[in-house]
């Protein structure tokens, strides 16, 4: 069984086993935080209409005006915690696969430096290139 990259002469790499956590669990457990998190958030919003809204009844050219007192949750204050949820689940997530980064990946390459860089550094700093 040959390799179609071995024949053009490409080095084949093999990843090593990897260190710490995978980054598609964390991004799958990042995802199905903002879903839970959206998900108890309209449970809340339509239990707490359940609760406090009234059974509607209606008939053909009637307009239906309720006045109820507000009983539990305040709507804003839910739909706020749902929003910091998110923005809080979205933050710790992107914390984590940073410092995840941080530790498994190996620290940037630098740009090689062309010929002409050097020699113009070298002039500057009054060594001669050699050859000259």
């Amino acid at each position: 069984m040959s390799n179609e990259f071995a024949d053009k002469g490409d080095k084949i790499i093999y990843e090593t086993e990897a260190k710490g956590f995978n980054p598609g669990l964390i991004v799958l457990l990042v995802i199905g935080g903002l879903l839970i998190t959206f998900l108890v958030g309209n449970y809340i919003l339509y239990s707490y209409a359940q609760k406090t809204l009234p059974p509607r009844k209606k008939k053909p050219g009637d307009k239906i005006i309720y006045e109820t007192e507000a009983k539990g949750f305040n709507p804003g204050l839910i739909v706020l915690l749902v929003i910091g949820g998110l923005l809080i689940t979205f933050l710790v997530g992107n914390y984590i696969l940073y410092s995840y980064a941080q530790k498994t990946l190996p620290p940037r390459k630098k740009k090689p430096v062309s010929k002409k860089k050097m020699k113009r550094e070298r002039l500057k700093q009054g060594v001669s290139a050699p050859g000259e």
